[in-house]
C-alpha cells in the first residue's frame, strides 16, 4: 500500500506509526492488519511471535483476532521461552470459551506440563478463560 512504510515488524514500530498517522489511523491500523496476517502465516516463529504481540495490541483498540487462534497454539508450542509466554498472553487475551481449540489448547498443555515454567504460566494464564471442565482436566494432570 503506497504511503505506509513497511516497519521494521516490531511492536514498537506499530506504536510509533499509530501516533504518526494521527486522523488516518483506520487506514494504517487495516495495512498493519493485512502485515500481521501475512507475517503470522510464515514459518519464523520470532517473526510469528512478533506478529502475534502486534495482533494483541491492536485488539486492545477492539480489532478482532479470532481468526488467529491456531496461530496463537503455534507460539504456545514454541521451545523458546520468549516466543512461548506471548503465545501464553495471547490465549489470555484472544480466548473465548467459544474459541474452537481450546480442546487442544488444553492437550498442548496436558503434553508439556512436565516443563517447570509451563506449569507456572500455563494453567494460571489460561484457567479463567476456558470452560470449567476444562480446568478440572488441567488439574488433574498436574
Amino acid at each position: 500500500m503506497k504511503g505506509y512504510p513497511r516497519f521494521e515488524k516490531s511492536l514498537y514500530d506499530l506504536i510509533r506509526g499509530l501516533r504518526n498517522h494521527k486522523g488516518n489511523e483506520s487506514q494504517y491500523i487495516q495495512h498493519s492488519l493485512r502485515e500481521c496476517r501475512t507475517e503470522i502465516r510464515g514459518s519464523d516463529m520470532d517473526l510469528k511471535a512478533t506478529a502475534l504481540l502486534k495482533l494483541l495490541y491492536l485488539e486492545m483498540f477492539g480489532y478482532d483476532m479470532s481468526w488467529a487462534a491456531f496461530h496463537v497454539l503455534e507460539v504456545m508450542s514454541c521451545q523458546k521461552y520468549q516466543q512461548k509466554r506471548v503465545g501464553y498472553l495471547a490465549a489470555v487475551q484472544s480466548f473465548r470459551p467459544e474459541t474452537e481449540v481450546l480442546m487442544l489448547a488444553t492437550n498442548l498443555l496436558k503434553k508439556v506440563r512436565k516443563l517447570a515454567y509451563t506449569l507456572l504460566l500455563g494453567p494460571c494464564s489460561i484457567k479463567h478463560r476456558t470452560y470449567p471442565h476444562l480446568c478440572h482436566q488441567l488439574s488433574l494432570c498436574l
